[in-house]
């Protein structure tokens, strides 16, 4: 099945990506969401963090 077919036919792959400033629940949210739909869940922040070595607020000039 060909990529498109895959979409139209619903069994495409999708994702969910949640957006916004610090401290409005994205982690939470998205952690409850990952778990109700089946879906994993990847928290961008932390990759960041453990790439930078230092916390969100400091990469973001927060």
């Amino acid at each position: 099945m060909t990529q498109t077919a895959e979409y139209h036919s619903g069994k495409a792959k999708r994702n969910i990506v949640l957006v916004g400033v610090a401290g409005v629940g994205k982690t939470t949210l998205g952690k409850l969401a990952a778990e109700k739909l089946g879906m994993s869940f990847v928290d961008v922040d932390i990759g960041f963090e453990g790439i930078e070595g230092a916390d969100m607020i400091i990469i973001s000039g927060g």
